[in-house]
């Protein structure tokens, strides 16, 4: 999938937990019409170079302690 600059991209349920996802490191890429599915036509077989990207990510995660942040760094 091709993310142009300030794009956001929300992966959720099964997309998030049960698929495999990752970015490999690399300095370009090469934006094929059959591997890319939004692949626009005038990137097509071209190669782009990569730029700083930023992630985050958030859960929800049940409580599971009763210590609360600064009690766990002090052990």
């Amino acid at each position: 999938m091709l993310l142009q600059p300030r794009s956001l991209f929300i992966m959720t349920d099964g997309a998030y937990t049960k698929m495999l996802h990752g970015i490999a490191e690399r300095e370009d890429d090469l934006i094929e019409p059959g591997k890319v599915f939004n692949c626009p036509d005038d990137l097509a077989n071209k190669r782009i170079q990569r730029d700083t990207r930023i992630s985050i990510t958030v859960r929800n995660v049940e409580k599971v302690s009763k210590l609360g942040v600064f009690d766990l760094l002090k052990k």
